[in-house]
């Protein structure tokens, strides 16, 4: 077994698309498969508008923010929600006071792969 700390200490600023004060940290990534990031969304922050390479969620785990998929207006999100997109979905996500989101990423072909309810 071990133990690790994830932090705002080891991380890499998103600055893809536009992005405006967001971070992230790798926790995990499976070669061909799927990966595990751990996000950091600074107040007035995001990751800018592009199309999802491949199936993701987005699950907010701590404070709010808000979500623009396809739709013009954004979607208001707050811990506990989470936001899936397939592959070539319109994704931009932000938060006006700050939030961390944990998300899951796909590159295996199917999106069954992630059971939405």
């Amino acid at each position: 077994m071990r133990t690790l700390h994830i932090d705002e200490t080891n991380n890499l600023a998103i600055k893809e698309y536009g992005s405006q004060e967001t971070y992230l940290a790798s926790i995990f990534d499976v070669l061909g498969g799927a990966s595990l990031k751990w996000l950091w969304f600074d107040p007035h922050s995001k990751v800018g508008a592009h199309k999802a390479e491949s199936p993701q969620v987005y699950i907010i785990i701590e404070g709010e923010g808000w979500a623009i998929g396809e739709q013009i207006e954004p979607i208001p999100l707050i811990s506990g929600d989470y936001v899936y997109w397939d592959k070539g979905d319109r994704l931009e996500v932000g938060s006006d006071s700050g939030m961390q989101v944990l998300s899951i990423e796909s590159s295996i072909p199917e999106a069954s792969i992630f059971r939405i309810r």
